[in-house]
């Protein structure tokens, strides 16, 4: 029992230091985008375990169609994939265009539960 408690307290303090380390991954990105005069509004977050993390952007539907900024946007988010890549971290950004009728039901249905950002 007490060692079942000592490893579920260890999953937990993991489980706690990585969520941190991919809110603060997918907030560098929504400041550089920003920065960069892409309007991210969203940032929707979910972990699939203990070390793997994936983080949608909602970006402008007409920076999402170009290329030359999505490309921007892509070049930005691997920079920071890479400079947070551990072996015990890992997270993966994803674009979608901006939408009155986004539903974040269903985004909640596939584990995106944090959500961060401006609703518009």
């Amino acid at each position: 029992k007490k060692g079942e408690k000592h490893v579920m307290k260890k999953l937990e303090e993991i489980n706690d230091k990585n969520l941190i380390k991919a809110q603060k991954a997918s907030v560098e990105l929504f400041k550089e985008l920003n920065k960069d005069s892409i309007n991210c509004t969203t940032i929707h977050l979910r972990s699939i375990d203990l070390f793997t993390f994936d983080a949608i952007l909602v970006i402008p539907e007409n920076d999402f169609l170009s290329s030359k900024i999505f490309d921007k946007a892509h070049s930005s988010s691997t920079k920071i994939e890479k400079n947070y890549e551990k072996k015990e971290f890992h997270i993966s950004f994803h674009f979608m265009p901006f939408s009155k009728n986004i539903n974040v039901s269903a985004l909640s249905a596939d584990g995106f539960d944090y959500t961060y950002g401006t609703k518009k």
